[in-house]
Parts: C-alpha cells; structure tokens; sequence
C-alpha cells in the first residue's frame, strides 16, 4: 500500500507540475513575449558583435571555426524566427472576435511559442557569449591547394616516388627520409608527393614546414598549424600540435631542408609509438641534404630513399629540352655541348642554370663555356658539390647585362626563403647605385631596369616566382653559392644565423652587412665601418647605442632597420649625412632634418604600431627625396597656419618635396591638401584623401592593392582641378560620394585605369557614355579611354544605366563587373540606335554580379520593334540575357535581386555546335537569389552550352518549379548544388522519378544544401541514391519556410524490392550531415512500414564525421535495433535538439561504433528518457533479444573512450545515459535543467 501511495504522490507531482506549466503559458503569455523581446535583442547586439569579430579575422586571412560559423547561422535563423513571430503573431488579436472576451487560446499558445522560442535564444546566447570572450574564432588559414605539377618523368626520379608512396602506405613505418645534394630536386619530389597523397586520400591531411640551416621551432609550429586549421598561442604550442595531429585522422607532416638531427617531440610532432603515436595518426617525411636520420627515429620504423643525381642519359635529355637542342641521331652530338652538360654533374638545378645560359647562343660561345666549367677553381662552400659551384658561377659569369650580376647578389641579403619584393630590389638597388648610373638615374628608371632584370633572372633559373607577381624568391643552393660569390666580389656580409654580435675585427673592411638573430648580444658602442655603404639590421632589439653609427658619416648610404623593433633612433643617426635610404620600423627623430641627402624614407606600415608624431620641418628640409611612404596609420596632420607651436608635422611641407616621384599618404578628412602640391611629378602613388576607409580588397583579396603602382582614393571630397592629374595617371580608382564624377569621366584619357570602384555617387543618368553625346563624337576619341578597365564595381549609385554601346567597344580587357544596390538601374548596356544588331561583346569578362537592382529590366535595351526584350514595363517576357550578348569567357555569374527578370536567357540562343564553346559555355559557378518571376534558372535551350558547370545556388525564386528545365541532361562537372527558399520546388535533378538512361543528373556532385523547399517529398531516388559516390556535404533543413515540410524520407524507394535492390544504400564519402526542422521526416531511408528510428539497415555511412539533427518531430530513436558494422564508426560530432518525439538515441549495442565520438550535445528533447538503451529496455520493441544478459549481470565499464563533452539540456524526462556503463573521468559534462537525472555517469 506504501508503494501503492508514493507511486500516486509521484504521479500527483508531475502532473502538477505540468498543469502549472500549461497554466503558465496562458496567464504569463505577456511577461513570456517580453522576455523574447529582451532576449532576442540581446542576441542580436552579440550577433553584431561576433560578426564584426569574424569579419576582422577573415579580413587578417584566417578561417572561420566551422562551429561558429554554424552559431552563425543558427543564431541568424533564430533572430529571424523571432522577429517573424513577434511581428506577425503577437501583433495578431487576442480577444474573440464574436464577443470582447480574451481568446484563450491564442494567448495559451503565443506564451507556449514565446517561452520555447525565449529557451533557445538563451541558450544560443550562452553559447554565443564563450565564443566571444573565452573561444575562439579562427585559426590560421592553410595555404591553397597547389595543383600537382609533375616533376621530369625519369625512370629514376619515378621509382623512387611511387616508393615513397608505398612507404606512406605501410603501417609500420613512422618516419621517411629522402637525402640527396643540394639541387637534386628533394623538395619537388616530396612538394609532389603530398599533393598525390592528399588528392588520393592516402592522408587527410598534409603539412609542411621549412627548417633550414638553424631551427626556429616556433616557426616550424606555426606553419604546420596554420595548414592544420589549428590556433597557437604563445602557450603550450608542442602540446596543442601534438593533440592535433593525434587527432584519429591520417596527418602527414613534411620538414623540408632539415641540416641537424631534430627532436620531433618538442616541436610537438608524434612520429613513433614509443612517443604515444597513435596507430596511423601521423608519418613524417623529411628531406636533407645529409642521410641523419637514424638520429631522429629508430632505424626500424625508418625508410630512406636517396635521390641521386640524374645519370647520364636523364641529364642530357633535361640540358636539351632546356637548351632546345634539336638532333636527329646520337651520331650528331657535339662534344662541346655533351661537355658541358657533363660538367653540369647531374644535377637539375645547375643543368637548368646553364643551359638556359647557352640557349641560342654560337659554337665558339659553348667552347668557352667548357673551357671556363673545366678550369674552374673556386673555393668550395660546405655541403655544395664543387661542380654544383663550377656550373652556377658559370652562369652568373655569363649574365648579361652586368647589371644582372648585380641584382642577383643583392637577392643573397635576404633571409632564406625570403619573399623577396620587387619594391625592396629597386629600392636597395637605387641606394647601393648598383646599377649603371648612365641608364639608372631617377627611381622610375630603375624601377624599369629592375623588372627587366629579374624577368632575365627567373628565366635563367636563377631566381623563381614568389607569391605574387610583385615577390620573388632565390632557391637556398643558389643562394648559398650567391652569399660566397657576394662576399669574395663586393664585399658583402650575410649572417642570419646569429646568436651574438659577429667579433670585432672581423666585419671592418665590408662593404654590405646584412645580419639577423632574435637578440644580439653585445653590441658594439661604435660599429667602426668605414667602407661600409649598406647595413640591413632584423632583430627584437629595442635600442641601439647612441654612437652606434659614429666613424661612419661620409659612407654609409643605405640603412634598413624596418626588421627591428627599435623605439629610439640613435643620436649618431643624424650624422649619417651621405644616406640616401633610410626604412625604419617606426616614427622620425627631429635629427633626420640633417639627412639633406636622402631620397628614400619609408616609415614602416606595422598596422600593430601606429605612428602619431612626425616632427615639423622635418620632411620639408629633405628636399632631395624621391620616394616618402607614410603609414596609412598616421592621421595626425596640422595645419601650417595655426597660432600654437606645431607639435607634428604639417601638409603643406610636403609642397618642398619637388623631386618626388613616389608617394604614399592618407590624407584625412577635414585636412585639405595643398593647392600646390606636386602631384603631377608622381609616377607611383598610393593616396587616400576624406574618410579613412579600409585597404581596397576585392571578395578577401588583400593583395589587391600590391598588384598596382598607382591608388587613388576619393571620399567625401569634390573634384578639383588639382586631382586631375593623379586621375587621369591611376590604375586603381576608388570614389566615394564623389560630387562632378559623371562629367570627369566623359573626359578621354583614362588608359592607365585598370581598376574603378564608384560608390555612393549620384547626378546623373548614366556613369560612362550619353548616346546623344556619343552619337556626335568621332569613335576614334574613345577608342583608348577605358581601354585597360579590368574591374568595374558600382554600389549605391542612383544611375539609370551604366554605359552605351559606343563604350562597351572600349571594354575589351574588362574581366569583373559588379553592379550592386542601384535601385534606379533599368539596363547596364543602352542601344542608342534603332535596328543597331551589332553584338555586345566583352571578351575577357570572367566574373559579373548583379545584386539588389529591383528595376533592371535587362542587361541591355534593344530598338527593335518587335523585340521580346523591348523597353516597356508592361512586357511580361524579360530574360536578362538576349542572344546579342556575347561572353565567351565568362565563369562565375550572380544575380541577386532582379524583380523584373522572368529568365536568365532568351530563348533565342541557338545550339552551339561544340561544347565548350560560344557565349557563356565556361560558366562555372551560378548563384540567382530573390527572383520572384523566374520560373526555370537553366532552361532547355541551354542545356548543351552550360555543361561546365561545378557550383549551383538558387534562393528565394517563388515561381521556380525545377532547377533545371530538362532532367534527362546530366552535368558532369556539377559538385556544389544548393536550393534555398524555393516554395514551390517539386522535383529537382536528385530526385526525379523516371529513369531516363543515365546514372545520375549530377554525377560528380559533392556538395548538397536544400533549405526552406517545402514541397520537396524526397530528396534522392533511389537510382540517384546509388550514384553519389563523391557526395561529402549534406545539409536538408526546413530553417526559413512558413509551410511544413512534407518531406517524409530522404531517400525515396520503391515498394517493389528485390534482388540486388535489396542492397543497402552507401554513401562512401560523406562526412557532414545536417537534418533540421522537418516534422514529417520519420526515416533517411523509407521502407513503407512502420517506422520508428531515423537510420536504418537500408543505408551505410563509412566516412560520417558530424551531424546534426534538429526539431524532427517523428522520429522514436536516432539509429535502428541493429545498425549496419560499418556505419558512423568515425562519427566525431552528433548534436540532438528539439526532437519532439524521441525517446532515446540509440541502443547500448552501438556504443561500440561510436568509438571516436568527441562531442555530444543534447538539447529541447521533451520525452527522451535515455541517451544509449540499455539490454533489455524495451525489450518488446525488439531492440535487442530477450536472452542476452541483464543490467545486473554486466560489469560497469567505461565507453566512449575519445569523447571530450557532454552538453545536456532542457532533458526533463532523461533519466540515465546508460546504466551499466561510465564515461571517462575527463570527459566535461555540462547538465542543465535535468531533473530526473539523478544517476552519475
């Protein structure tokens, strides 16, 4: 009878409690709507904030967490969400319409919605609020994906390779060492080797760092980490890259140019089992010019491969393929020319080196070569093959011009593996005057001479590509034999691998000293050089001694101390009266005034280290300079004319500098330049007058402005006739509420202009052309104008159309063009004569976006009477594009916003012969958002032109009723599709029901994002199903419709099955899986039976890393009673939330499956009862069979041995986790609002 009273005291207490739950939600529905209020502004000003962060680290190159960015995204939608209902509903009446009495159930059901809606916007505030003060946000960009460049196909180079791959492959070997000479190719081949084993999945990921001849492990960390996608601090850095490459993944990490025996495990490096290195998780492959690596590693679970020099045969066929010698049989060899390449001793560098120098060149020009190779007596530098030496100083003996010698043993200044700016080469050049003073006179001159320099360079293999067209960079064998030949010619002195200040004595008689270390001890009080005429200094050294520089008045010219971090210049600095360069890290001395000589000063761009002071009269006493680049920092200009002493400098001192030619300054707003400011000597500049806006990127590239000599920025400021200089010189213009812009452009001569962003500028119809103007002017007066335009971005502008036909014919080297948030814009191109066919034609356009034009009728006017793309807006039919149109080379297309647009293409478009050629036939990448009369994005007419497709996104297009009008075309080259918002999507290439002969309308896709189609029944068929063999991304939400979705299975089947399909469904790649707000979903795979777990037999999961599944009402459990062995056995990340009807996760039995689950997060599930089954538990529902053992017969034992949290919340029926079973003791678990719960887990 006790059991019977507590028994109805417990059921009494939830039953009260619930009813008061309920009775809350009606009598409590306003203080529930306030509290959403509060709640969702609150998460509104962090979403602002967070995204504001975010912005600042893409901007740094950074990548985005992927779990912020999916709080993002969640948070957007919730914000979304809640402001719909608050608007929408709470505004609704609450009072009966038939009498003035309250509506119970509305108010019952808007505190209901209110009080659920407030619980997730607090938790996403929670979350949200970690992420921006304690997580955090990115990480370090890895570098790009290189393509695979394939090195020389010898039989020996290609034996070796797929002998390292083999040796990637087998499981007992930690470590790979590839050895050879300095030249050999090492770093191509394992360069090469990470590439194929990354394409192939041999690893998940690669990495690889150069150490060089002295190890700087910090580095070494930090380029590792950053092809990881992992954040170090400056704080347990080993330990944080060893979690990470332990982390289950394949990880290869490639140390290239290793000179001493390393310690893998300080650098945080996991590479033997006896270092804890999980089966599998990391390789290293490292490359050295000594075979040490029995030093590393134990000799058993070590492979080393020797790369030789190339025998004989292999070597000729390189020097002639380079040399372009031409025979038809081996009878035709000259001695002379196999000579020489003999002396070349096999090795690729010095064969390229030299036969690049003899290519063309005469018979008696060869026999000097070999004469010169085999005489050759020079003084061997440690680990260089003495031929090695022989062969590259032939080549440098045999530069032409001079000049080149010159600019080759400059490059030896800088650190190895130096991105060598071509900037700092003219720079150094011009204040060494190096180069030959009769054609080397102004900075422009060199400049010239330096380009045409280093273009001979790399094409002697001498020098390579840098980064970007604006670096270089010098191999470190060349480099080396570069250092030696420096030092015994001119006197130069490189030391880069300092621990303290060389000994005196031993640096007197140089005439270039170039020295690097992170701290120099003992410094000297005087450096005593009295033939030294260049010093480049780079350490964390905060100070030098005051007579640092005494002795050395009338020699020293160049002085680089921009790698420093010194505060205060020395005193002796001004004394330096013969300086002709000067670059410091930060801030000017008053004493530079003395510097009459300089003509170089650069005051360093740290955005870290923001300059506040120059000292007045400063800059105007240094009436020589050519060159003056000031940090765009520094906005601390004062007016020449105040009555108070100036404490910084003014602009108008800038009016002395006569002799420049390179500017680079910020002018702010409110500080109006000089009248007479000598703005028509600049040949190179860098300007930005009015607001201080940011750098000028295009989409994240942050090097744009490193691409061009000369920027212009206008904001916020009239144009007078003192810009018309610098506009009309500039390649990059960026205008911003720029008033008399429209008259400035009809003005001809602007052929240096490459770039031009116009934003916010308004006052007249049109940017560029008038019809009645051109109609009147000589085509020949436009001819030029615009001629070398490659980008053109217009936002907010109120123009009607952009240009006239007459301009378009000038547009031959445009390749972007974006038009953005003009909402006055009826047509880009306008036909100003009737009956005018002539086509528009732009041949180099690659990239076109039109965003947020609601009156564009289409992308050009027509004349024609009957033209279907006429002018009237009563027209029903406006396809954007019509077949006059012509863009051959057009790759990436985006239209956003268009109300007007019923098609992208007119019908008129006729079938081209040929793929991949005609009018829009390298289209890759087609994004169309909020279109809402479109009704087909690719219609039939253009199927055949659009095979190259790769990347599909559609948004917000009501009428859209199917992606693609004809799903009997497969496009091969489709990987990325993503549907969103489309209401009256039915059937798409995924899931159309007929077979229609082919495997599959997207055969190669890889990506799958369908949001807010609520019409859509299935997502696959089930032939489709069977043909995603590449499909790695997969996301179905139903985030942003207000219909329900009626999706009832992910994969459709039919109810006729049998034979082979009965096999299961796999989706052998597929790592990332989202299923969000669907309320019919009851099964991934439908089998027309009752239905009670999302995951069945009938589909496999390999590779499935994270899921996520959210608000699926109609689903019991995640997986069913006896999941297929091979599925989400690499399952590291399952997040659970507001699944209405489940009761619990999974049974106990897949708790061996999950062995690599890291993260579980549980959330808003109302009748879940248990996490993982037990045996025994819901027995009747055949979750596991009635003989296997108890609770009580099993031991307690620890599961899930990799998982790191546990985040339970809102669980109020939870009981246990999983009895029988516990976590392990690190495991962090984070319960809230779990009132059942009561056992430890």
């Amino acid at each position: 009878m006790v059991v019977v009273d507590q028994i109805v005291d417990k059921i009494s207490e939830v039953a009260t409690t619930i009813i008061f739950c309920h009775v809350g939600y009606l009598f409590q529905y306003n203080e529930n709507i306030h509290s959403l209020e509060v709640e969702t502004q609150e998460l509104e000003d962090l979403l602002r904030r967070i995204n504001e962060k975010v912005v600042r680290s893409q901007n740094n190159g950074e990548v985005i967490q992927p779990d912020v960015d999916k709080w993002q995204k969640d948070a957007k939608q919730i914000q979304d969400e809640s402001t719909t209902f608050l608007v929408n509903k709470v505004r609704s009446n609450t009072w009966c319409v038939c009498c003035w009495c309250p509506n119970l159930v509305w108010r019952y059901w808007l505190g209901k919605e209110s009080k659920l809606m407030a619980s997730r916007v607090i938790s996403l505030k929670e979350k949200g609020t970690m992420y921006y003060t304690e997580w955090p946000l990115s990480s370090p960009a890895p570098p790009p994906d290189r393509p695979i460049t394939s090195h020389e196909a010898f039989d020996s180079r290609k034996n070796i390779f797929n002998s390292i791959m083999g040796a990637l492959k087998d499981p007992t070997i930690k470590m790979i060492g590839v050895h050879g000479t300095g030249g050999v190719g090492k770093t191509t081949m394992v360069k090469e080797v990470g590439n194929v084993a990354k394409r192939d999945g041999v690893f998940d990921d690669v990495a690889i760092a150069v150490v060089s001849r002295n190890l700087d492990k910090k580095n070494v960390q930090g380029e590792l980490a950053a092809q990881l996608g992992l954040h170090l601090d400056d704080h347990g850095r080993a330990d944080k890259l060893w979690t990470r490459l332990q982390n289950g993944k394949k990880n290869l990490v490639i140390l290239d140019d290793v000179w001493d025996p390393l310690k893998l495990e300080e650098i945080g490096i996991p590479n033997t089992t006896d270092y804890g290195n999980k089966e599998g998780c990391c390789k290293v492959l490292v490359t050295s010019r000594k075979n040490l690596f029995h030093m590393i590693t134990p000799e058993a679970s070590t492979r080393v491969f020797l790369i030789p020099i190339l025998n004989e045969k292999e070597a000729w066929t390189l020097f002639m393929k380079t040399a372009e010698i031409s025979v038809n049989s081996e009878e035709e060899l000259s001695c002379v020319e196999k000579g020489v390449c003999d002396e070349c001793a096999g090795l690729p560098v010095a064969i390229l080196a030299v036969a690049k120098a003899l290519k063309g060149k005469e018979s008696y020009a060869w026999q000097d070569a070999l004469t010169q190779l085999k005489s050759s007596n020079f003084n061997q530098i440690v680990d260089i093959d003495p031929n090695l030496f022989s062969s590259l100083k032939f080549s440098y003996d045999h530069l032409e011009p001079r000049d080149a010698r010159s600019c080759f043993l400059l490059c030896s200044l800088f650190p190895e593996d130096a991105e060598i700016s071509i900037d700092d080469l003219v720079r150094y050049n011009f204040g060494m005057r190096l180069l030959d003073p009769t054609l080397s006179i102004t900075l422009e001159n060199i400049r010239n001479r330096v380009l045409t320099l280093v273009k001979g360079l790399k094409a002697s293999c001498l020098l390579q590509d840098g980064k970007d067209a604006s670096t270089v960079k010098m191999h470190d064998v060349i480099r080396d034999i570069a250092i030696s030949i420096a030092k015994d010619e001119k006197g130069y002195l490189v030391k880069h691998d300092l621990k303290k200040w060389p000994d005196k004595g031993t640096y007197k008689s140089y005439s270039a000293i170039s020295l690097m270390s992170e701290y120099f001890n003992e410094i000297p009080v005087e450096l005593g050089c009295k033939e030294l005429h260049t010093l480049v200094l780079r350490s964390k050294d905060s100070s030098l001694p005051d007579s640092f520089f005494n002795g050395m008045e009338t020699n020293l010219e160049v002085l680089d101390l921009s790698g420093t971090a010194i505060e205060s210049l020395p005193l002796s600095l001004s004394k330096l009266v013969k300086l002709r360069m000067l670059c410091l890290p930060k801030g000017l001395a008053s004493e530079i005034r003395q510097l009459t000589c300089l003509k170089l000063l650069d005051l360093g761009n740290n955005e870290d280290v923001r300059l506040s002071v120059i000292p007045p009269n400063v800059l105007s006493n240094l009436t020589r300079m050519e060159e003056l680049c000031i940090p765009d920092n520094f906005d601390q200009w004062q007016d020449e004319a105040t009555s108070k002493e100036r404490w910084n400098a003014s602009l108008v001192e800038l009016n002395s500098l006569t002799c420049l030619t390179t500017l680079k300054v910020h002018i702010p707003q409110g500080k109006s330049s000089p009248n007479n400011l000598c703005f028509e000597n600049l040949l190179r500049f860098a300007i930005s007058i009015g607001a201080h806006f940011p750098r000028i990127t295009y989409f994240g590239n942050n090097e744009l402005e490193q691409s061009f000599t000369s920027i212009l920025k206008l904001s916020s400021v009239p144009l007078e006739d003192k810009f018309k200089g610098l506009l009309l010189k500039s390649e990059v213009l960026y205008l911003h509420k720029v008033k008399g812009l429209v008259e400035m452009l009809r003005a001809s001569g602007f052929f240096n202009l490459k770039y031009l962003q116009v934003v916010t500028c308004d006052g007249a119809e049109y940017l560029l052309g008038r019809p009645d103007k051109f109609l009147q002017t000589p085509q020949q007066s436009m001819s030029r104008s615009f001629c070398n335009l490659s980008t053109l971005i217009v936002e907010k502008c109120t123009f009607k159309y952009l240009f006239n036909l007459s301009v378009v014919r000038c547009l031959e080297q445009l390749q972007v063009l974006v038009v953005d948030d003009c909402s006055n814009m009826e047509v880009i191109v306008e036909i100003e004569r009737q009956g005018d066919d002539e086509e528009i034609t732009f041949p180099r356009l690659t990239e076109m976006i039109l965003t947020e034009l609601p009156n564009l009728r289409s992308f050009c006017s027509s004349k024609r009477p009957n033209s279907i793309i006429g002018v009237s807006n009563s027209n029903p039919e406006q396809p954007l594009f019509c077949e006059k149109v012509v863009v051959p080379a057009l790759e990436e297309l985006t239209i956003f916003h268009l109300d007007n647009i019923s098609e992208i293409w007119d019908k008129q478009y006729k079938p081209i012969m040929n793929e991949g050629t005609g009018s829009f036939s390298l289209l890759r990448s087609l994004s169309v958002r909020q279109c809402p009369r479109l009704v087909n994005v690719v219609p039939f007419e253009m199927v055949q032109r659009l095979r190259n497709f790769k990347t599909l996104k559609v948004w917000q297009c009501d009428s859209v009723v199917h992606e693609i009008e004809d799903l009997t075309v497969a496009f091969p080259q489709l990987e990325r599709l993503y549907l969103d918002d489309l209401q009256n999507l039915r059937e798409t290439g995924l899931n159309k029901k007929e077979d229609h002969g082919i495997n599959g309308v997207y055969p190669n896709i890889k990506e799958i994002d369908i949001d807010s189609c609520p019409n859509l029944e299935s997502i696959f068929s089930s032939s489709t199903a069977k043909n995603l063999a590449h499909l790695r991304r997969l996301i179905i939400r139903n985030d942003r419709s207000h219909s329900d979705s009626k999706l009832k299975a992910i994969v459709e089947t039919t109810k006729e099955r049998g034979g082979a399909r009965d096999e299961p469904f796999v989706f052998p790649e597929l790592d990332h899986m989202e299923l969000r707000k669907m309320t019919d979903l009851r099964s991934f795979c439908n089998s027309y039976g009752p239905e009670e777990s999302l995951f069945n037999q009938k589909v496999v999961f390999p590779c499935l890393e994270y899921l996520d599944i959210s608000r699926l009402g109609n689903m019991k459990g995640i997986w069913d009673r006896t999941p297929p062995a091979n599925s989400f056995q690499k399952l590291t990340f399952l997040e659970l939330r507001a699944c209405d009807s489940l009761l619990y996760v999974a049974p106990s039995e897949l708790l061996g499956s999950l062995q690599n689950l890291q993260t579980l997060e549980i959330e808003s599930c109302r009748l879940l009862e248990d996490v993982f089954k037990n045996r025994g538990s819901y027995s009747g529902e055949g979750i596991v069979s009635k003989h296997e053992p108890t609770t009580d017969e099993v031991d307690t034992k620890v599961v899930l041995p990799r998982l790191r949290l546990v985040f339970l919340r809102d669980l109020p029926r939870l009981k246990s986790f999983c009895s029988g079973s516990k976590l392990p003791s690190s495991v962090r678990r984070e319960i809230r609002n779990c009132p059942l719960l009561g056992t430890p887990f």
